[in-house]
């Protein structure tokens, strides 16, 4: 697949990455925002201090220090429509996003956002975004998504999950991981093992084991059964 310089990773120590579709954006050990990659998304940073960046298609946000949101990249609706308040979570789709409140309170906004994901009252302890979808995990346990009412949901309980592409994936009770959504079932089955968190791309996914071993899997239709992924480099 072709790329865009989203592939290769600035140099110097990272708290914390997000991919977008063609560009990447991190943040370093002070709390300020690198990006890198083909479009505008990593052409102007702002240089406030942030807790948590997400990058979506053509757009990034990230909540800054004082817990307000901020968002940079091509001019439109994620732009134009950010909510005002104090946040503690976000997650950028395609052209939507995705923030929740301090007290759980879910705020959505984009061309893109999910339906009904505006009516949703109950607050959510996190939450993460697909292309036109949003996945969260409320106090109780429960797992509710958005925009996917007629995808069956994963009967166990789901400590933490991840969104992307048009399918999301969660870690069990049991460390298994569970993947649902519109194109699941042409992906590989997730590798065997215990994991303690796993990501969602637009065509693949990838999952930590609990031992810190990455395996990623894919789409069989592209060839992407079990992916080879890269030994870490030495510190």
């Amino acid at each position: 697949f072709p790329h865009y310089g989203q592939a290769v990773p600035l140099s110097g120590r990272y708290q914390a990455v997000s991919v977008g579709l063609y560009h990447s954006c991190a943040l370093n050990m002070d709390g300020r925002v690198r990006c890198w990659g083909r479009d505008q998304a990593s052409l102007v940073i702002p240089e406030e201090r942030f807790a948590k960046v997400s990058a979506g298609d053509r757009n990034s946000c990230g909540i800054r220090g004082d817990g307000r949101l901020q968002c940079w990249g091509e001019a439109g609706s994620l732009l134009r429509d950010v909510p005002d308040g104090i946040f503690s979570d976000l997650s950028l789709g395609g052209d939507h996003a995705c923030a929740l409140s301090t007290g759980g309170a879910l705020r959505c906004w984009g061309d893109s956002k999910p339906k009904f994901a505006s009516e949703h009252e109950e607050p959510l302890l996190e939450i993460s975004s697909g292309r036109r979808s949003l996945c969260g995990r409320s106090a109780k346990g429960q797992l509710i998504c958005f925009d996917s009412a007629n995808l069956e949901l994963p009967g166990e309980e789901i400590t933490t999950l991840d969104a992307g592409g048009h399918m999301a994936c969660g870690i069990t009770n049991h460390k298994g991981i569970r993947c649902w959504g519109y194109g699941v079932e042409g992906y590989s089955p997730p590798p065997s093992g215990l994991y303690q968190k796993v990501d969602v791309g637009l065509h693949h996914a990838c999952g930590l084991t609990i031992d810190g071993r990455l395996r990623c899997w894919g789409h069989e239709k592209l060839r992407l059964g079990e992916l080879d992924v890269p030994k870490p480099e030495d510190s």
